[in-house]
Order: structure tokens, then C-alpha cells, then sequence
């Protein structure tokens, strides 16, 4: 049918099952799937539950305060699907201790969970805020119940959970949605209040495939509690959870979706959904994309990787300007088939940027003033002008998310573990989860070029009881330009994206999104990067190696070490040789 008054993210607007989200597709094959259910005893959850069934999973386990409605479902679901059964586990989900023995319990029936619907929920009763009367106690069951019990089943859930394992928060219109009707606050502040739960779990647990999800308006106990009538089939929220769970909706992951749209138009726009904040929950009319404003990307030092060659997803690397070089390079383990994002091509795609930058820049390091009081003035200026026009014909982006488990496998090979066992793991590495592949490039790059320097030797008088300049002032000034074109290029690898990965001591791993000195956003060439760089060489005291130089006056100006897990940023200053 067609998209009635509610939101619809879709042309087509349905209230009750059809084929593309049917449970006899074996693309959304349940298989082999253990299955958990909070709120499984009754509505929305039990048609979620025996979805899951029909898709072909045969461990499942609902979770409900209520043991007969439990078995209820057990009986009709084990008596519908021969040879599935249906663990019915009472547990009241706002008591930690009772949710961790349910999981506890199903662990040791059915093994790993692959996936934990959140179905339980509560409405409370109807009252302004301001009303006579009003129960304070009745308005904060909801937040004890949507919120904290919801915390309380992932918690539980994740003691036990599969690698790759996914997530579905059944949510509410009513948390994105503008106020619809006096008296409901208590369940719309608390579902807003779940629902950004959901999202900051999909952000914090990139291995896991969170989605919140609206249900639709289904006949129940709740819907009858709060006056309203369901419109939509009972089947369509179960048929709906058993798509998501699927490979065919990893794009949605950390999105917000309504049962209601048809899936394949949502497919259609997976390109758009992955690269935009669409289906993000945010301040309607307001551009939230984070992520797309942030440089996330390193630029490659050059043009000639091609995408079969050394800069690859999975590679190890020291240092972060430098993705060719894996320590893992020949022990690279294959990526985990389900960690990998559906890749999105852009074309067409032209940039075009003129900068204009002027600057002075001085220090004075003193050394030996405890000896004699020498010290060195050093003292320059710079200004540089670009311009910069860039056309690809496509632009392919590739990456994944990498789990726990190969994030461990991937450190583990030998050259990995003689890096960290050299530095007494105080150093850290980086891993390469996403890259982008540039096809049809074509590029003038146009620079100017300034810089100025002196040298100053003085000595304190202080100890002379005297003022005293000793030696000569010298100063210079270089300026030079660069301009770098090519009309057509085969393919190469264009930017990368990292993951800072830790190992500790006592061999836990741990990662994070790594952006320092990330370039992607304010697209430069690699050439001009370098040009800029060797104008004015910088060095770092006590480092030697090629990693420990900066690339001073386009962005690179420090250099990071890691000395018992913190970060460290290593102050450089220019070679005086190199400025006489």
C-alpha cells in the first residue's frame, strides 16, 4: 500500500508480510542460529520468537516476568516447528542478578547467543506531568524498564555472545517522532532514552549488529493499555527482525527503521544510507553527519599503489604515513566474510581548493645553560599558496570492522609479536580497516612556495655579570614552486583508514579509530605533502628512525609514541645545519 501519514522512509508502506522479507527465502536463513528474546511471552516478542523458527533456527529462549505466558509460546511455537526448542526462562529484566542467571542458563543449554532481540517494554499510565496526583514512581517504571532492563539484557547477553553476533532493539516511533498526544512522556522520554542506548552500543561494539527498530502498531496488551488499535499484521515485526538479523541488512547497522518500509527501496539506497546520517536519530533539519566532516582517511604517500598491491585491508603497520610496509604482510589472515561492509562507489567525483597560508614561527631551545648558558635563537616565516583540482571517475570504498577474535589472530603473527616484544610493548601498531580506490584520476596540483630562517647564538650574562652576543646572526630565505599533472592513471589506492591496536602486557588487545594527521576532506597530494616537507627538515631528539620525521606546515607537525599504553606527543624542532 501506499505511505499513509506516518513517516515513511519508502514509496511503499506495508502492514503485513510479503515476499521479500518472508522467512521460506533461505537469504534469510536462521540456521544454526541460537536466538534470545526479552518480552517473548506475549505479542510483538512471541511473533518475533516464532519468526525465527520458520526461518530455521531450533534454540531459542524467551524471556518474560511471566512464566505461564512463556510456555505458552514454547508450546505453540515446539508444536508449529518439529524438532525447535524454545527454552522459556522467567526473569524479571530490571533485576541484574536474575538476567545474568537466565543467560548464564541458556549458555550452558544452547551454547553462544547469535542473536538478543530486546522486546520487553512498558507503557505507563497516561498523566500530564503537571497533572494532579501525578505518579512519579508509575513515570519512572519506564526508564526502569525500557532503559535500565534493556542495559541489564545486553550486559547479560554479551557474556555469551557469538562473534559477529546482532542486536535488535525493538523501539518506538514515539522516540523520533514530534509530541503526539498529552500524558505520554514517561514512555516517549524513556524510549528516546533506549534508543540512543542502541546507538551509542552500535558506536562503542563495531563487531556487533545493533539496529533499532519500530514495530509497527500491533495489537497487544500495550497497544490496548494505550487506547490505540494495531493496524498492522502480528506477523510483520517477526518477518521483519528475521530480514534485519540477515546479511542482506548489514548497511542498516546502527540505524533506526520502521517494519513498515519495503525493503528492497531501502537496498536500493544502501549506498546512501551507509555514506549519510539518513536513519540517524537527530535533530530533523539539521546535517549530523559527523563522520563525513571529520577526516577520517590518510592520504597514501603516493600515487603508484595498485589495488592488488602491498596496501591492503588487514595489514599491520608501525607507522601510520607508512601502509605499504605490513608486519603481517605475508602472515595476513583472510577477513572475516561478515565483518565486511557492502563497498560504495561515488563517480564523477571533482574537487577543487585554493589555499593561502602565511606564518612566523620561532622557539628558543636553550641547552647547556647549566654549564655556560648557550643557547640558540631560531626564528622563521613561511607562506605557501595552492591551488588544487582534482577529478576521479569513480571512487570505490572498501572496509570492514574487525572483531575481537581476528584483531588477536592478526597480532599473534611472529613479526607482530618481535615488534612489541622489542619496544617491551610500549609502542603500539596500526591496522588498516578501510581504503579507497580511485579509478579515471586525473589531477594539477599548483604550488608556491616560501620559507625564511635565522640562526641567533647568545650567551646568558648572568654569569658574567655582562650582557654578551657572541657570534654572527644569519638569516635566509627560499622560494621556490611546484606544479603536478597527469591527464588519465590506472587504478590506485587513494586514502586508508586505521585502527590504533594495543597489546597489553597480559596479552588482552585492544583498538580504537586512530585520525591523527588524518588528510581526507582537505584533499592534497601526496607530492605537494612532500615538496612542503623538505623544504625545512625537522628532526625529533633521540629518534632516528624515518618515522620520527614531521612534516611541518601542512598538518604533520608531531610525532606520537605510546610509553605504557598513553599517548605521548614528542616535540620537533628544525636541523640548525640546515638552515646555515
Amino acid at each position: 500500500m501506499s505511505a499513509p501519514f506516518f513517516p515513511s522512509l519508502t514509496k511503499v508502506y506495508h502492514s503485513e508480510s510479503y515476499p521479500a522479507i518472508s522467512p521460506s527465502r533461505p537469504e534469510l536463513s536462521a540456521k544454526g542460529k541460537v536466538v534470545v528474546v526479552t518480552g517473548g511471552g506475549s505479542g510483538i516478542g512471541a511473533s518475533i520468537a516464532k519468526a525465527f523458527a520458520a526461518g530455521g533456527s531450533t534454540k531459542i529462549a524467551v524471556i518474560g516476568r511471566t512464566e505461564k505466558k512463556l510456555v505458552a509460546t514454547k508450546d505453540a511455537i515446539e508444536n508449529e516447528f518439529l524438532g525447535t526448542e524454545v527454552l522459556a526462562v522467567p526473569a524479571d529484566i530490571t533485576n541484574a542478578g536474575q538476567v545474568n542467571d537466565a543467560f548464564a542458563r541458556i549458555g550452558q543449554t544452547f551454547g553462544k547467543v547469535n542473536v538478543l532481540v530486546c522486546a520487553s517494554g512498558f507503557l505507563p499510565a497516561t498523566q500530564p506531568v503537571l497533572s494532579p496526583g501525578f505518579d512519579v514512581q508509575e513515570w519512572w517504571t519506564g526508564f526502569t524498564t525500557n532503559v535500565l532492563g534493556s542495559l541489564y539484557s545486553v550486559q547479560g547477553f554479551i557474556k555469551h555472545a557469538a562473534e559477529g553476533a546482532c542486536i535488535l532493539h525493538i523501539s518506538s516511533c514515539i522516540a523520533h517522532t514530534p509530541p503526539l498526544e498529552p500524558g505520554v512522556s514517561g514512555y516517549a522520554a524513556s524510549k528516546m532514552a533506549a534508543t540512543k542506548l542502541f546507538d551509542y552500543l552500535a558506536l562503542e561494539n563495531p563487531g556487533l549488529h545493533i539496529v533499532n527498530i519500530q514495530p509497527g502498531l500491533i495489537e497487544s496488551e500495550m497497544s490496548r493499555k494505550s487506547g490505540h488499535r494495531g493496524t498492522d499484521h502480528i506477523d510483520l515485526p517477526g518477518h521483519f527482525c528475521l530480514w534485519v538479523a540477515s546479511p542482506e541488512a548489514s548497511f542498516l547497522r546502527g540505524k533506526f527503521v520502521w517494519v513498515n518500509w519495503d525493503v528492497d527501496e531501502l537496498k536500493a539506497r544502501k549506498e546512501e544510507i551507509l555514506s549519510t546520517d539518513l536513519l540517524d536519530t537527530k535533530l530533523g533539519g539539521v546535517s549530523c553527519n559527523m563522520s563525513n566532516r571529520k577526516k577520517t582517511y590518510f592520504l597514501c604517500p603516493n600515487w603508484d599503489y595498485h589495488p592488488d598491491g602491498p596496501v591492503q585491508l588487514g595489514n599491520i603497520i608501525v607507522s601510520p604515513y607508512s601502509p605499504a610496509y605490513a608486519l603481517n604482510g605475508f602472515k595476513r589472515h583472510p577477513l572475516p566474510e561478515d565483518s565486511l561492509f557492502p563497498s560504495t562507489v561515488k563517480t564523477g567525483v571533482t574537487w577543487s581548493k585554493e589555499k593561502l597560508r602565511s606564518g612566523e614561527y620561532g622557539l628558543w631551545t636553550e641547552f647547556l645553560s647549566f654549564i655556560i648558558g648557550l643557547g640558540v635563537d631560531v626564528g622563521f616565516d613561511h607562506s605557501s599558496s595552492s591551488e588544487q583540482t582534482y577529478h576521479f571517475d569513480t571512487i570505490t570504498t572498501t572496509e570492514f570492522i574487525p572483531t575481537h577474535a581476528y584483531l588477536a589472530q592478526s597480532m599473534a603473527a611472529p613479526a607482530v609479536v618481535d615488534f612489541l616484544k622489542k619496544s617491551r610493548f610500549r609502542k603500539h601498531v596500526y591496522m588498516i580497516t578501510a581504503r579507497k580506490v580511485v579509478q579515471g584520476a586525473k589531477a594539477k596540483v599548483k604550488h608556491d612556495n616560501s620559507i625564511g630562517g635565522k640562526f641567533g647564538l647568545s650567551v646568558d650574562g648572568s654569569l658574567t655579570g655582562a650582557p654578551v652576543n657572541l657570534g654572527p646572526e644569519i638569516s635566509a630565505k627560499r622560494s621556490d614552486g611546484q606544479t603536478t599533472s597527469f591527464e588519465g592513471s590506472s587504478d590506485f589506492v587513494f586514502a586508508y583508514r586505521l585502527r590504533k591496536v594495543i597489546t597489553h602486557r597480559s596479552g588482552q588487545v585492544s583498538s580504537s579509530e586512530y585520525t591523527k594527521g588524518t588528510m581526507f576532506g582537505m584533499p592534497i597530494s601526496a607530492e605537494l605533502e612532500q615538496t612542503v616537507a623538505q623544504q625545512l627538515p625537522y628532526v625529533v631528539e633521540g629518534l632516528e628512525e624515518k618515522d620520527a620525521i614531521a612534516q611541518e606546515f601542512d598538518g604533520l607537525g608531531h610525532y606520537d609514541e605510546v610509553l605504557d599504553g598513553d599517548d605521548n606527543c614528542v616535540c620537533v624542532w628544525p636541523e640548525v645545519d640546515e638552515i646555515l
